[in-house]
Formats: structure tokens, C-alpha cells, sequence
């Protein structure tokens, strides 16, 4: 098989990627407080304000329909500070949906592409899974129906939009069923993941798949020590769960601003956190 060939799911151990899905409000709203301690001390916890004016770039991999993501970030934080996003949506309707939800300004970059991996060609099969698109992938098989859609490389991108790595705050959020394997791939191989202050999403696609593309994501984690939080559309349905992730981004743009002085680059400037056990 070689390394982007479609495969079906195997039968991993579920408590590989159910920690994350498993977190409840509460243990969500746990982990944040423990990246917040780890990242910026005890005495951050309760308040903390960012900048004005700092100017963040937020990178949506996988927006489906309502780019909902997107537009949480640009509306929490967009007002106050020099916010840039970047989103991606490789399915052509459903990319037109996300461009009506997100109503792009000057500071937004819609782009109908996958983003795929080292090696990949300028387009690539999306396996639909006839679930109204959340299940859509270049990695695992689908319902036996696929549309060849553009392709580019985040290593690409990030070059040629001349981020600044002494100024910008990058975050970045992938929900792309398995395929956030081949992201971290590029960057890693590109040696841009240093340029990421912030990972988020669940990512917990690929030991679903199992197989070979866990066993390569299980690898990529462990040698760049990336931590992730979780930030997806089910995270929507709660506001304690939501307010968490509001609270751990900004604690990302806080901690990579007060590290740009006096620490090198490094993948997942976050702490290395163990998601906080479900609350009983």
C-alpha cells in the first residue's frame, strides 16, 4: 500500500482517540486550566487579557458547511485584535455554503482544497460518505463515490504568506477524518511545525482508521510532542465546553507572546497535557 492509498478501518483499542471525544464539560473545562497554570503560572488563572491589536492568524482546516469554528474565533476575538484566518474546505458545495457563513472580509482566505501531505499531486480523490459531508476523506474509503477535488500543501502556504515568526501568533484547527496526519507530515518535513503556537481539534480519526495511518500518527506525535484541545462542532453544544476553548486560545496567544523573546522555536509551544480523566 503506498502511503496516501485509501484504506477502511481497522479495529483499534477504542481508548486510543476516546479520551479526547470522552472529556466532559467539566474535565475540558479542567484540562484548560491545567495548560493555562502549566503555559503562564497559578496567577493567570483568573484573568489574563490579550493585547490589543496583536495580530493573530487562525488556520481552519476542514470547515465543512457553516465554518462554525471560523466564525466563533472571528467573533470573539476579531474586534480587538489584527486577526487573519485562513480556512480550507476541499468539497466545492460545501465550500460555497462555508463561504455564505463566513461572509470573508479583506483579513479572510477561503480556499476550496484538501490539504494533503509530502509527495501528493495538485489534486486528490475526496471519498464522499453520503452523511452530508462530516465523514468526507482522502484517507479512508467512503461510500464507493469520490470527486477529484485541488490539493495544496500548508507548507506552502504558510511560506508564501510571509508569516512572521517574530510577530504573528499562529493557531491551528484540523478536522479532516484522518488526513490531519498527512498536515503534520508536511510541516514536520518542511520544518514549519515551529511555526504553530497552537494545535486544535480532536485528531482522532486516524487511530479509527488504524493500521498503518495510526501507527504514522501515533509516531509524528511522539517525536514532536504536540498538544492538541479539543475545538469541533460538538463542543458547540455546551457552553462550558465552548467558553473552555475560548479561555485555552487565549491562553495559546498569551503564552506564545511572552515567549517570543526568550525561547527558541519549538512544535507545540503549549504544554504536553494528558486530557484530565471524565469526571464521575
Amino acid at each position: 500500500m503506498s502511503d496516501y492509498e485509501t484504506v477502511r478501518p481497522s479495529t483499534p483499542p477504542p481508548e486510543r482517540y476516546d479520551e479526547m471525544r470522552a472529556l466532559t464539560r467539566t474535565g475540558m473545562a479542567l484540562m484548560a486550566l491545567r495548560r493555562r497554570t502549566a503555559a503562564l503560572g497559578v496567577g493567570s488563572v483568573l484573568r489574563r487579557a490579550i493585547p490589543a491589536g496583536t495580530r493573530v492568524i487562525y488556520i481552519d482546516i476542514g470547515m465543512h458547511k457553516q465554518a462554525r469554528q471560523l466564525c466563533y474565533v472571528k467573533a470573539e476575538f476579531g474586534d480587538r485584535l489584527d486577526l487573519r484566518t485562513i480556512g480550507f474546505e476541499a468539497h466545492p458545495t460545501y465550500f460555497r455554503e462555508a463561504v455564505a457563513a463566513v461572509r470573508p472580509g479583506s483579513k479572510d482566505t477561503l480556499v476550496n482544497a484538501a490539504v494533503v501531505g509530502p509527495g501528493q499531486g495538485a489534486s486528490v480523490r475526496l471519498n464522499l460518505d453520503g452523511r452530508e459531508g462530516l465523514g468526507d476523506s482522502i484517507v479512508r474509503a467512503g461510500i464507493g463515490q469520490g470527486i477529484d477535488v485541488p490539493a495544496v500543501r500548508l507548507s506552502d502556504i504558510i511560506r508564501s504568506r510571509g508569516i512572521d515568526r517574530s510577530e504573528d501568533v499562529v493557531l491551528l484547527r484540523m478536522n479532516i477524518e484522518g488526513a490531519e496526519l498527512y498536515v503534520l507530515e508536511d510541516l514536520e518535513q518542511a520544518g514549519l511545525l515551529g511555526r504553530i503556537d497552537g494545535y486544535y481539534g480532536y485528531w482522532d480519526d486516524p487511530a479509527k482508521i488504524g493500521g498503518d495511518v495510526a501507527q504514522r500518527f501515533e509516531a509524528v506525535m511522539a517525536r514532536t510532542g504536540i498538544a492538541r484541545f479539543p475545538f469541533n462542532d460538538r463542543d458547540f453544544r455546551n457552553a462550558l465546553r465552548l467558553a473552555a476553548v475560548k479561555y485555552d486560545l487565549t491562553t495559546t496567544i498569551i503564552a506564545a507572546l511572552e515567549g517570543r523573546a526568550d525561547r527558541p522555536a519549538q512544535a507545540g509551544r503549549g504544554p504536553k497535557i494528558v486530557p484530565t480523566p471524565p469526571a464521575s
